[in-house]
């Protein structure tokens, strides 16, 4: 009795592995697309440039400085 319960576990697992795998691969994707989907729709309407792509032909460069900041121990012991 104990090997034919033990078979049909080592089955069942090895179905539930795979259908587990489909699952988050199907779910991930729906839930993936419907946040991008809707996030890039209510970007077109607001007719946002995100990414600063648009070309703006009066200026001369598109360069962007950075705040300058001290050189401190405890900034460099905390890098990222």
């Amino acid at each position: 009795m104990k090997k034919i319960f033990s078979a049909m576990k080592r089955i069942w697992m090895l179905f539930a592995q795979k259908l587990g795998k489909i699952n988050s691969i199907l779910l991930l994707s729906i839930v993936y697309f419907v946040i991008i989907g809707i996030m890039s729709l209510v970007v077109r309407i607001l007719r946002k440039d995100l990414l600063h792509k648009k070309i703006d032909p009066v200026r001369t460069s598109y360069w962007q400085n950075r705040p300058s900041s001290e050189p401190t121990l405890e900034r460099h012991k905390f890098q990222f």
